[in-house]
Protein backbone atom coordinates (compact mmCIF):
# COMPACT_ATOMS: atom_id res chain seq x y z
CA UNK A 1 0.00 0.00 0.00
CA UNK A 2 2.88 2.36 0.69
CA UNK A 3 4.00 2.08 -2.93
CA UNK A 4 0.52 2.15 -4.45
CA UNK A 5 -0.53 5.26 -2.51
CA UNK A 6 2.51 7.23 -3.72
CA UNK A 7 0.42 8.22 -6.75
CA UNK A 8 -2.70 9.13 -4.78
CA UNK A 9 -5.63 7.54 -3.00
CA UNK A 10 -6.87 4.42 -4.78
CA UNK A 11 -10.60 4.19 -5.52
CA UNK A 12 -10.19 0.56 -6.63
CA UNK A 13 -7.45 -1.97 -5.99
CA UNK A 14 -7.63 -5.44 -7.45
CA UNK A 15 -4.91 -8.04 -7.03
CA UNK A 16 -4.69 -10.66 -9.75
CA UNK A 17 -1.43 -12.49 -9.18
CA UNK A 18 -2.26 -14.99 -11.94
CA UNK A 19 -1.31 -12.16 -14.34
CA UNK A 20 2.04 -11.66 -12.63
CA UNK A 21 5.42 -12.92 -13.81
CA UNK A 22 6.80 -15.95 -11.98
CA UNK A 23 7.65 -14.97 -8.41
CA UNK A 24 5.95 -11.59 -8.77
CA UNK A 25 2.69 -9.86 -8.02
CA UNK A 26 0.11 -7.94 -10.04
CA UNK A 27 -2.15 -5.24 -8.64
CA UNK A 28 -4.46 -2.90 -10.53
CA UNK A 29 -5.17 0.52 -9.05
CA UNK A 30 -7.70 3.14 -10.16
CA UNK A 31 -6.97 6.44 -8.46
CA UNK A 32 -9.66 8.62 -6.92
CA UNK A 33 -10.24 12.01 -8.43
CA UNK A 34 -8.05 11.49 -11.50
CA UNK A 35 -9.10 8.29 -13.25
CA UNK A 36 -5.41 7.29 -13.46
CA UNK A 37 -5.08 3.52 -13.90
CA UNK A 38 -1.87 1.68 -13.06
CA UNK A 39 -0.97 -1.99 -13.37
CA UNK A 40 1.57 -2.50 -10.61
CA UNK A 41 3.68 -5.48 -11.65
CA UNK A 42 6.29 -6.25 -9.03
CA UNK A 43 8.98 -8.85 -9.49
CA UNK A 44 12.32 -9.57 -7.80
CA UNK A 45 15.05 -7.36 -9.23
CA UNK A 46 17.17 -10.43 -9.96
CA UNK A 47 14.60 -11.69 -12.49
CA UNK A 48 13.26 -8.34 -13.72
CA UNK A 49 13.48 -7.44 -17.41
CA UNK A 50 11.71 -5.10 -19.77
CA UNK A 51 10.49 -5.61 -23.33
CA UNK A 52 12.55 -4.23 -26.21
CA UNK A 53 9.81 -1.75 -27.19
CA UNK A 54 9.69 -0.18 -23.69
CA UNK A 55 9.72 3.60 -23.49
CA UNK A 56 11.33 4.47 -20.19
CA UNK A 57 10.27 7.39 -18.05
CA UNK A 58 13.21 6.77 -15.71
CA UNK A 59 15.60 3.94 -14.88
CA UNK A 60 17.39 4.18 -11.57
CA UNK A 61 18.75 0.62 -11.41
CA UNK A 62 19.29 -0.49 -15.02
CA UNK A 63 16.65 -3.18 -15.58
CA UNK A 64 17.93 -5.22 -18.54
CA UNK A 65 16.06 -5.49 -21.82
CA UNK A 66 14.39 -8.86 -22.38
CA UNK A 67 16.57 -11.01 -24.54
CA UNK A 68 14.86 -12.10 -27.71
CA UNK A 69 17.41 -14.85 -28.32
CA UNK A 70 14.98 -17.53 -27.11
CA UNK A 71 12.54 -16.44 -29.81
CA UNK A 72 15.17 -16.27 -32.52
CA UNK A 73 15.11 -19.95 -33.37
CA UNK A 74 12.34 -20.80 -35.80
CA UNK A 75 11.60 -23.97 -33.81
CA UNK A 76 11.14 -22.02 -30.57
CA UNK A 77 8.84 -19.54 -32.30
CA UNK A 78 6.93 -22.39 -33.92
CA UNK A 79 6.42 -23.99 -30.50
CA UNK A 80 4.96 -20.79 -29.11
CA UNK A 81 2.81 -20.41 -32.21
CA UNK A 82 1.53 -23.99 -31.76
CA UNK A 83 0.33 -23.14 -28.25
CA UNK A 84 -1.49 -20.04 -29.50
CA UNK A 85 -3.01 -22.04 -32.36
CA UNK A 86 -4.39 -24.57 -29.85
CA UNK A 87 -5.77 -21.68 -27.78
CA UNK A 88 -7.39 -20.24 -30.92
CA UNK A 89 -9.22 -23.49 -31.70
CA UNK A 90 -10.46 -23.80 -28.12
CA UNK A 91 -11.80 -20.24 -28.21
CA UNK A 92 -13.35 -20.80 -31.65
CA UNK A 93 -15.41 -23.64 -30.20
CA UNK A 94 -16.48 -21.43 -27.28
CA UNK A 95 -17.41 -18.67 -29.74
CA UNK A 96 -19.78 -21.11 -31.48
CA UNK A 97 -21.58 -21.59 -28.19
CA UNK A 98 -22.20 -17.87 -27.83
CA UNK A 99 -23.25 -17.52 -31.47
CA UNK A 100 -25.84 -20.24 -30.91
CA UNK A 101 -27.03 -18.54 -27.72
CA UNK A 102 -27.40 -15.23 -29.63
CA UNK A 103 -25.16 -13.40 -27.13
CA UNK A 104 -24.00 -10.81 -29.63
CA UNK A 105 -21.78 -8.74 -27.36
CA UNK A 106 -19.85 -11.78 -26.15
CA UNK A 107 -19.56 -13.07 -29.71
CA UNK A 108 -17.97 -9.82 -30.83
CA UNK A 109 -15.54 -9.92 -27.94
CA UNK A 110 -14.56 -13.51 -28.75
CA UNK A 111 -14.13 -12.69 -32.44
CA UNK A 112 -11.74 -9.89 -31.48
CA UNK A 113 -9.79 -12.23 -29.17
CA UNK A 114 -9.50 -14.73 -32.02
CA UNK A 115 -8.21 -11.97 -34.34
CA UNK A 116 -5.62 -10.86 -31.76
CA UNK A 117 -4.51 -14.47 -31.34
CA UNK A 118 -4.08 -14.80 -35.10
CA UNK A 119 -2.03 -11.62 -35.19
CA UNK A 120 0.15 -13.02 -32.42
CA UNK A 121 0.69 -16.28 -34.32
CA UNK A 122 1.56 -14.37 -37.48
CA UNK A 123 4.04 -12.23 -35.53
CA UNK A 124 5.68 -15.30 -34.00
CA UNK A 125 5.99 -17.03 -37.35
CA UNK A 126 7.56 -13.92 -38.90
CA UNK A 127 9.95 -13.49 -35.95
CA UNK A 128 8.69 -9.97 -35.30
CA UNK A 129 8.64 -8.42 -31.84
CA UNK A 130 5.28 -7.17 -30.59
CA UNK A 131 5.14 -3.40 -31.05
CA UNK A 132 2.75 -2.91 -28.14
CA UNK A 133 -0.18 -2.06 -30.40
CA UNK A 134 -3.24 -4.08 -31.26
CA UNK A 135 -4.61 -4.13 -34.76
CA UNK A 136 -8.23 -3.19 -35.36
CA UNK A 137 -10.71 -5.87 -34.38
CA UNK A 138 -13.28 -7.65 -36.46
CA UNK A 139 -16.02 -5.57 -38.10
CA UNK A 140 -19.24 -5.63 -36.13
CA UNK A 141 -21.15 -8.82 -36.94
CA UNK A 142 -24.73 -8.52 -35.74
CA UNK A 143 -26.59 -11.39 -37.34
CA UNK A 144 -25.90 -15.02 -36.63
CA UNK A 145 -25.00 -15.53 -40.30
CA UNK A 146 -22.50 -12.65 -40.22
CA UNK A 147 -21.01 -13.97 -36.99
CA UNK A 148 -20.66 -17.48 -38.39
CA UNK A 149 -19.10 -16.09 -41.57
CA UNK A 150 -16.61 -14.01 -39.57
CA UNK A 151 -15.67 -17.03 -37.47
CA UNK A 152 -15.26 -19.24 -40.54
CA UNK A 153 -13.02 -16.60 -42.13
CA UNK A 154 -10.85 -16.47 -39.02
CA UNK A 155 -10.66 -20.27 -38.94
CA UNK A 156 -9.61 -20.45 -42.60
CA UNK A 157 -6.82 -17.95 -41.96
CA UNK A 158 -5.69 -19.90 -38.88
CA UNK A 159 -5.50 -23.09 -40.94
CA UNK A 160 -3.03 -21.32 -43.26
CA UNK A 161 -0.97 -20.06 -40.33
CA UNK A 162 -0.94 -23.58 -38.85
CA UNK A 163 0.58 -24.91 -42.09
CA UNK A 164 3.30 -22.27 -41.82
CA UNK A 165 3.95 -23.27 -38.21
CA UNK A 166 4.26 -26.92 -39.18
CA UNK A 167 6.80 -25.96 -41.86
CA UNK A 168 8.87 -24.39 -39.07
CA UNK A 169 8.77 -27.68 -37.15
CA UNK A 170 5.79 -27.29 -34.83
CA UNK A 171 3.55 -30.27 -34.19
CA UNK A 172 0.12 -29.08 -35.23
CA UNK A 173 -2.90 -31.38 -34.89
CA UNK A 174 -5.43 -31.62 -37.70
CA UNK A 175 -7.72 -28.63 -38.05
CA UNK A 176 -10.97 -28.93 -36.08
CA UNK A 177 -12.82 -26.81 -38.65
CA UNK A 178 -15.24 -29.68 -39.45
CA UNK A 179 -16.26 -29.74 -35.78
CA UNK A 180 -16.55 -25.95 -35.69
CA UNK A 181 -18.89 -26.19 -38.68
CA UNK A 182 -20.98 -28.82 -36.86
CA UNK A 183 -21.31 -26.44 -33.90
CA UNK A 184 -22.26 -23.54 -36.16
CA UNK A 185 -24.88 -25.68 -37.91
CA UNK A 186 -26.64 -26.51 -34.60
CA UNK A 187 -28.61 -23.29 -34.74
Amino acid sequence: MALITTLGQPAVIHENHANAPAGGSFSFALYAGSGLMVDWILTPRSTAHRPVQTRLLFDKVGIPVLSTEALESPLARAGQAAERIAFFWMMAAVTCKYINRAEDVKVQWFLDVLKETQDEVQRLLAGDAWDGKYSPGISLAMSRLDQAAALRQLCTRMEKLAVQASHLGAEIPASPLPEINILLDLY
